[in-house]
């Protein structure tokens, strides 16, 4: 899932019509998310505080946070943490840290609108990322698959993450010509279901379409075994000069 706060409507006022069909997949992504009536819900974000060589677990009673630095007070969350799934993946030999006392972050906070308007209310935990470069993706993810297996019924994971942030002149990162073609090849690796691909996008391609969601795709497929039945490519758009996708990479309720 993407996680630009003008895909809000009391953030965009409008503007996020723009988007309509990000806006459409992000909320039916949310209604299937609930239909599966889910025991819990991780939720990995790249803009969730980060520190160097570790990975970042949430560790408050609550979840609680706002969109209020990008100008509205409508917008709240509020959910109870899973801290016995985040005290599992804090005794992985995975190196992780606990995070107490942050602000919740745009990259959890836009998809968990979504989650939540569709009726989410339940145990969620939130990881953030090691810095860039530094590895371990799929020993984090190997380890979330590890403790889930050892928590009852069922557990959805959201990787989330936006694209190129260069597509156009005025873009967050400025327009570089090779923006789009990350997001041509991340599209294109999706829809095919070929997820280890994913991991040999070449680092120059990655640094100069400026973007924040293949760590945690990776992350997410991993835990999942690299397993791609049910999956459904939903959207793709760029119209502020940032590439959103909406898909699902694994549905377990397809698998046998």
């Amino acid at each position: 899932m993407p996680h630009a706060p003008v895909l809000i409507p009391e953030v965009g006022q409008g503007r996020e019509r723009e988007a309509r069909a990000t806006v459409d997949a992000m909320r039916l992504l949310g209604e299937r998310v609930v239909a599966l009536k889910p025991d819990r819900l991780l939720l990995i974000s790249p803009h969730t505080a980060r520190r160097r060589g570790a990975f970042g677990v949430w560790t408050d009673s609550r979840i609680r946070g706002d969109l209020s630095r990008f100008g509205t007070l409508e917008v709240r969350i509020d959910l109870p943490n899973d801290q016995e799934l985040g005290t599992m993946l804090n005794a992985r030999d995975v190196p992780t840290w606990k995070i107490a006392g942050e602000a919740l972050d745009h990259g959890a906070s836009v998809p968990m609108y979504f989650l939540t308007r569709a009726g989410w209310d339940g145990l969620t935990t939130l990881v953030s990322l090691n810095y860039p470069g530094e590895g371990m993706l799929l020993e984090l993810g190997e380890a979330i698959a590890q403790c889930v297996k050892d928590l009852p019924g069922k557990t959805v994971v959201i990787a989330s993450g936006d694209m190129s942030h260069a597509l156009i002149e005025g873009a967050p990162a400025g327009y570089h010509p090779r923006g789009a073609q990350f997001d041509r090849r991340f599209v294109d690796l999706v829809k095919a279901r070929d997820y280890h691909a994913l991991c040999g996008i070449e680092e120059e391609l990655l640094q100069v379409a400026a973007e924040d969601v293949v760590d945690s795709t990776i992350i997410a497929c991993a835990a999942a075994g690299w397993r791609n039945t049910g999956a459904e490519f939903l959207s793709y758009e760029g119209p502020f000069g940032v590439g959103y996708s909406v898909g699902i990479l694994f549905d377990s309720s397809t698998h046998e």
